[in-house]
């Protein structure tokens, strides 16, 4: 059968209705999109290793001796021990969640491992190896579960899908292309998925068209949405006397920064103008953001309105929830998220409308269709670069004529801002609030990573009921491609065992909302002191009796994203410190990033100089700590392609003959929900 990039994914071999369901469900309805689900990272495969290499990956081909399984039943884990015999001498494998591996593999079968090889007690062991039943050959890609389906299947999926479809359609028109030295998608796409091992700088090549298309259409969308929404009437008009000012000072229980002053004051002067706010509120993280967006819903509260508050996590809607009930005490304040039981959407739903909640926190279920207000005067989105531009219009159909606030705790380069945020005004907190203090960073090598638990021990265990302990893995699962990165699954298991005697629980994506809730309120109150988990706390996670961090494999986190995670701690007026553990074999540019965060607390300074330093970026790991959540690529790192996007996008909709028709379809559809906006 002859298939197309636009056939279904359904008519694949393999697929079949039930997978063809769950693909559906996560928005893979054709071929195209199964392809666009690019490899995270590549096995080189080469070459089979003939000794033992403990700084670095390697494929290894061994005979099985035996393969065991156990398993831990109250935690619900299992590892299968494979003991092995290569070509490099005896190993020991271990494979974890795994358990059907230990039928699969029987004695005396050849295997081959990717992976990297730690000694431990004189043992060469192979932890979380990537497994291959046949030789492999070349560059392997290795791509993310998606939908429940298996890395190998999703691979061969793949590998079918390419060989079945003979050419992809082309998203960008000619001009473009050859005017930016663009590779055609059909070429991009099967590189992508089929890189040159002897010609390694093709891949960087077949990327940027993604990176430069996603760009393009992201400013599109931006040019149409500033277009609709400029100059609006003010429709909601507001009072705001000295009465208004005593009253905040009262809510607040401490005095404000003058910077904060002056953002409160930019948009109470905004309130009072005739036309209505989009302002931009950026501060380095912990420097009291929160508290000005507070301050603009009190606003609206105390003049009758209703006021929205968009947050990028349940964890994150729920802590402001929190926060805000004592703030807006004597007015009505709930929150709404996807995990809001039924019954209680309902009652919160009819009460937004009816006009009797007048202060909502909540994630994307804000957005939702059902959900009706009967006055929405004033729209937070807390976090701005995790929501696309359509979404923040979006918010504009519950509010005809609402004034907006978004906030960013990532201090944007003053370039980017121009380019990103030149719809909006800007307000920028700079100053620390009264009484924080800095937080002391030191980087650690490797080889300290022992002596340092060793210490932490000892520490925790003189001062009982003292400070409380972030530590931060950059996974929650061990790497495939056999790199040591440290993992929730390895090291989060042996860091529970080591500090068992003194509260420690792990924390990650995978945690369901209602335990994630639990065990931070435990964590704030001291029953569990040592939080071991991931990036998920990045984003404004509030425990001010939080006194310690550890990153471990930091020199593989961006200078952007450890300045966020390090503002977590360090909240409450006491002394802070962060331990930044290096990789065992970090890279230089990681070193470089490592030095540079433990000098420099300022995040608008730190801000400059990611842009400066950043390079091509990697091959593979398209989710960089960038100014926005881009797929595929970086404003900061691909700054050259952001800009170029910019300038064509007008060309662009000045000249729609010279469209290609995806990139109409585009704008089509995006006029189309614009239309449906409706303002006064």
């Amino acid at each position: 059968m002859d298939l197309t990039a636009s056939s279904p994914v359904t008519l694949l071999k393999g697929v079949g209705d039930v997978f063809g369901e769950k693909l559906r469900a996560i928005g893979v309805y054709t071929i195209l999109d199964l392809l666009m689900h690019f490899p995270v990272d590549y096995l080189d495969c080469g070459t089979e290793a003939r000794e033992f290499f403990p700084d670095r990956s390697a494929l290894y081909c061994g005979r099985v001796r035996s393969a065991r399984l156990s398993r831990n039943f109250h935690r619900k884990r299992s590892t299968v021990r494979v003991s092995l015999e290569t070509g490099a001498g005896r190993a020991t494998a271990l494979f974890f969640n795994q358990p059907y591996l230990s039928r699969q593999l029987s004695r005396e079968q050849e295997v081959w491992l990717h992976g990297r090889v730690d000694f431990r007690a004189g043992e060469a062991m192979l932890i979380s190896p990537r497994l291959f039943l046949t030789a492999p050959k070349g560059l392997i890609p290795i791509y993310r579960d998606l939908a429940g389906i298996s890395r190998g299947r999703i691979r061969n999926l793949i590998r079918q899908a390419l060989n079945s479809v003979s050419e992809f359609p082309e998203a960008l028109p000619l001009w473009i292309r050859e005017n930016r030295s663009l590779s055609a998608l059909d070429e991009s796409i099967r590189t992508i998925h089929n890189p040159d091992v002897e010609e390694p700088g093709k891949l960087v090549t077949a990327l940027e068209p993604f990176r430069y298309l996603e760009f393009l259409k992201f400013h599109l969308e931006l040019r149409l949405v500033r277009h609709h929404l400029k100059n609006i009437s003010r429709r909601f008009r507001y009072s705001i006397s000295k009465e208004f000012f005593a009253d905040l000072t009262n809510r607040l229980k401490f005095s404000l920064t003058e910077d904060q002053e002056a953002a409160v004051s930019d948009i109470a002067r905004d309130l009072t103008g005739e036309t209505t706010m989009q302002r931009l509120i950026q501060g380095d993280v912990g420097a009291g953001k929160t508290a000005v967006a507070f301050s603009a819903m009190l606003m609206a509260a105390r003049n009758g309105f209703q006021a929205a508050f968009l947050a990028p996590t349940e964890l994150l809607a729920h802590q402001h929830e929190e926060k805000a009930r004592e703030f807006f005490s004597g007015f009505s304040v709930a929150v709404l998220t996807g995990s809001t039981p039924r019954e209680e959407r309902q009652r919160i739903e009819t009460e937004i409308q009816k006009g009797r909640l007048q202060l909502v926190f909540g994630t994307h279920a804000l957005l939702s269709a059902k959900l009706e207000f009967r006055n929405l005067a004033m729209i937070v989105i807390d976090e701005q670069q995790r929501f696309g531009v359509s979404q923040r219009a979006a918010l504009y159909c519950k509010g005809p004529g609402a004034d907006l606030i978004v906030t960013t705790a990532t201090p944007i380069p003053r370039t980017l801002l121009l380019t990103l945020y030149n719809d909006l005004s800007v307000s920028t907190i700079r100053s620390r609030p009264h009484g924080r203090r800095q937080v002391k960073t030191r980087v650690l090598g490797a080889d300290k990573r022992e002596e340092f638990y060793t210490w932490l021990e000892k520490h925790l265990a003189q001062t009982p009921g003292g400070g409380r302990v972030f530590i931060i893995l950059p996974r929650i699962h061990p790497s495939d491609s056999g790199n040591r990165i440290s993992s929730l699954d390895v090291e989060g298991e042996e860091l529970s065992q080591r500090f068992s005697d003194q509260g420690i629980a792990i924390l990650s994506s995978e945690t369901p909302a209602d335990k994630r809730q639990r065990i931070l309120k435990l964590f704030h109150v001291g029953e569990i002191r040592i939080l071991v988990c991931t990036t998920v706390i990045e984003l404004g996670i509030d425990v001010p009796e939080a006194d310690t961090m550890v990153i471990e494999n930091a020199d593989r986190f961006g200078l952007a994203q450890l300045h966020q995670l390090r503002g977590r701690i360090g909240r409450s007026g006491a002394s802070g410190y962060c331990y930044l553990m290096q990789s065992e074999n970090p890279t230089q540019m990681g070193v470089k990033r490592l030095g540079i965060v433990s000098s420099e607390e300022d995040g608008f300074r730190l801000a400059e100089m990611d842009l400066q330093i950043r390079g091509g970026g990697e091959v593979a790991g398209f989710r960089q700590a960038g100014s926005l959540d881009f797929r595929f690529g970086d404003p900061v790192r691909d700054h050259r392609i952001f800009i170029q996007a910019r300038e064509d996008s007008k060309q662009v909709l000045g000249n729609p003959e010279r469209c290609s028709p995806l990139l109409r379809n585009f704008i089509l559809s995006v006029r189309r929900k614009m239309d449906r906006l409706h303002f006064s």
